[in-house]
């Protein structure tokens, strides 16, 4: 079996999340809805959703695992951990994988 490259697996995700982020603001500015979402919220709330499914297997994911706790140390998304704290949201309770 090759052996993983988790440097390629954390760039993929990152780069998914930079995708998805750039679809909602077109999807924003087509719309008649104003978006206020920067890019710090959206990376915040993907790297918590990612750590809740990848927590499962640890072991396996543990590379990955690091990498969104760095990120998620960063001074800016520090301020939006509380819109995800398990203890105050269900949120990512409901998700289904």
């Amino acid at each position: 079996m090759p052996k993983r490259n988790e440097d390629f697996e954390c760039e993929a995700l990152h780069n998914a999340i930079d995708y998805l982020y750039l679809k909602l603001r077109n999807a924003g500015t087509l719309s008649k809805y104003t978006f206020n979402v920067n890019w710090q919220e959206i990376m915040c709330l993907s790297a918590h959703a990612f750590q809740y499914i990848l927590n499962r297997k640890q072991s396996y994911h543990r590379g990955i695992l690091a990498y969104f706790k760095k990120i998620l140390k960063d001074n800016q998304l520090n301020n939006l951990n509380s819109i995800v704290d398990r203890k105050l949201s269900s949120v990512f309770d409901k998700i289904i994988f």
